[in-house]
């Protein structure tokens, strides 16, 4: 609080300074200032993504305007570093952060737009999701630029608890994000669908290193290969599209397509776990954090613990671990390349296949897994009603032009099993099988928002 009001202090006397400033000063305060300044950075008038018209924030300076909190660099730096290398180098030598921070914010909006100037002057790309519970983000760039924006972050009020470990690194860059920047607020800062005064991130399951994890997922490796009875339920938080491609084996991996649909999995599924030491994990951490919550609220465990910093930080310090296949990533690159071996098959001949592509229908957004000797053949959809959609567009019987759609769920999506019930005996989900030659619902998601 303390520090906050220090803050508040700082953004009064910078705006007395620069609305007392002559015509020109400013833009010198741009290079020149100091970190008890704005820098001169004042942010053009806009919204934050997210936001109605009706709350739309003129960006003028006031005691809880928080941009003082902005590295001193001009645009033109992160800009010059990224224009001096070409689209593979900058991939090669840029940097992509995941990173969240659950801290209660009394005013998301003036965090969207420090975050939304921050990456402008950075010349960063991500996305970014900002509630009252937090801070949820994966941005990339120079590495200069990524450097600075933790530095940045790290500084500021309400993170100054965050340190360099809350970073997952992975190498990428500007190009990782198709989409430029999104900054957006919202309820939740990753999409559970329970009210975050209901289930909290203050009612965690025990976060465990990933050398404690690492023994205790070994524990319950030997009791199986004993084939002794296990009261460890171990079990993956992700999505089945993540699971796909990357796993802990003898994990449990359930078969759903959306993080809100987790609490519906542990309503069908209290039998799974009641009476059970719970082992989860996901990509960075996060989901973990009130997906445990939410299992504690249930009263059914006798204990939940969550791998602190997911698959991410564990394959940092066990990059020849437990962990097979790729990690999933919810930008352009769709998944980090972690070791050799490849766990998912080409959707149409079965064959080993591990790298998604977008589906080839304008009406759909699903990733597909086919080989490259299926891509050739035209097998580039996520299920038949797509193809059948891809040709109607190609020939111009879709609205008799060639207009672009909104990409929407396809219809081999909407017909999965929403949420599927565990076997008591189960280690792991049902895989899929083909029906008349063509394979069921392969249908995933998307890199449309981020999760970790």
């Amino acid at each position: 609080m303390d520090a906050l009001k220090k803050a508040r202090t700082a953004c009064s006397t910078s705006k007395y300074i620069l609305e007392n400033a002559e015509p020109g000063e400013g833009q010198k305060n741009k290079h020149q200032g100091s970190r008890e300044t704005p820098n001169g950075c004042v942010n053009p008038a806009g919204v934050c993504a997210g936001e109605s018209t009706s709350k739309r924030r003129h960006c003028s300076y006031s005691e809880d305007d928080v941009r003082p909190w902005l590295p001193m660099v001009t645009q033109c730096d992160a800009e010059d570093e990224e224009s001096r290398c070409d689209k593979k180098s900058r991939t090669k030598e840029g940097q992509v952060l995941l990173f969240y921070k659950y801290v209660d914010l009394a005013d998301p909006a003036d965090i969207c737009e420090w975050q939304r100037e921050l990456c402008r002057r950075l010349h960063l790309h991500g996305k970014i999701r900002i509630a009252r519970e937090g801070l949820n983000g994966t941005v990339g760039g120079a590495l200069i630029s990524t450097q600075q924006y933790m530095e940045a972050v790290m500084t500021h009020p309400y993170f100054t608890d965050m340190n360099i470990e809350d970073f997952k690194t992975s190498q990428g860059g500007h190009d990782s994000f198709l989409d430029g920047l999104v900054v957006s607020i919202h309820q939740e800062i990753v999409p559970m669908g329970m009210d975050p005064m209901l289930v909290s991130f203050k009612d965690a399951g025990c976060h465990l290193t990933p050398a404690q994890f690492h023994e205790e997922v070994q524990r319950h490796r030997n009791a199986k290969e004993r084939e002794e009875k296990t009261n460890t339920v171990f079990i993956d938080c992700r999505n089945f599209y993540e699971s796909r491609i990357g796993i802990f084996p003898d994990a449990i991996t359930p078969d759903i397509r959306k993080f809100s649909y987790w609490p519906e999995y542990v309503d069908k599924n209290e039998a799974v776990f009641a009476d059970k030491k719970v082992l989860m994990y996901c990509t960075g951490g996060i989901r973990c954090e009130r997906g445990s919550a939410y299992l504690r609220s249930k009263g059914i465990c006798k204990e939940v613990l969550q791998l602190k910093g997911g698959i991410h930080r564990y394959l940092d310090q066990y990059p020849d671990g437990f962990f097979r296949g790729k990690l999933f990533v919810f930008d352009n690159r769709y998944a980090i390349q972690t070791n050799q071996d490849v766990i998912a098959e080409c959707f149409h001949c079965s064959k080993p296949w591990d790298e998604y592509e977008p589906c080839s229908s304008k009406h759909c957004h699903q990733l597909v897994l086919s080989c490259p000797s299926c891509r050739t053949s035209g097998l580039t959809t996520c299920c038949r009603r797509c193809a059948e959609l891809a040709l109607d567009y190609a020939s111009g019987e879709d609205g008799k032009t060639k207009t672009k759609k909104r990409k929407e769920e396809c219809t081999c999506t909407k017909n999965r099993e929403r949420i599927p019930v565990e076997k008591l005996d189960s280690s792991s989900a049902c895989s899929a099988i083909k029906v008349d030659g063509v394979k069921p619902c392969r249908g995933t998601g998307s890199t449309r928002d981020v999760q970790s």
